[in-house]
Parts: C-alpha cells; structure tokens; sequence
C-alpha cells in the first residue's frame, strides 16, 4: 500500500489524515479519501484495501491512552481531539517510524 520510499505504520497515516479533516470531523470515507491524497499511498492501492486499513486504525486510535479520534455514533462521524495541540503539547514522537 505505501510507496517503497516510505516505512509508515497504518496508524501514523490514518492519524495524519484524519487530522487534516475540516473542522476536525468526517466520515471514514471522507478519511478514507484523504488519505488516497496523501503522499503516503501507492497509487496501486485499492480502494477496499484502503478502507479496511483504515477502519482498523480508527478502532485502534480511538482505544489509545490517550486517543486522537472520537466516534460520536449519534452523528456517525468521527473527530480529531488533538487539533488544538502544539507539537510540544504532542511531545511523545514514539508512533514516528524509526
């Protein structure tokens, strides 16, 4: 799914994808579509592969100590917590590839 060049977990992509929703909410398509703009993606990839990764790493996210995304089930869209945050305030960079 990823170019050759690029060592990304699923989860670092979807993060960043899901960060660059409008207004820090959308739906899984909508994260789905931004991450098949991203620089992330070989061009390769399908769209069901896609959506399967990242359903997988929004349930991930969302169970995290300390989760980046929401699901509010009455809206049925899904929203970044971390938006408002200073890289400082990100601090821990252990879900950076090394």
């Amino acid at each position: 799914m990823y170019p050759a060049s690029f060592d990304w977990t699923d989860s670092f992509v979807v993060r960043d994808a899901a960060a660059r929703l409008p207004n820090g909410e959308g739906t899984r398509y909508e994260i789905c579509d931004l991450l098949r703009q991203s620089q992330f993606i070989s061009d390769k990839a399908s769209d069901n592969h896609i959506n399967t990764v990242v359903s997988g790493a929004l349930d991930r996210l969302h169970y995290e100590k300390d989760p980046c995304v929401k699901y509010d089930q009455a809206r049925k869209v899904w929203m970044y917590l971390h938006g408002s945050r200073t890289a400082t305030e990100l601090g821990n960079e252990s879900h950076l590839p090394h």
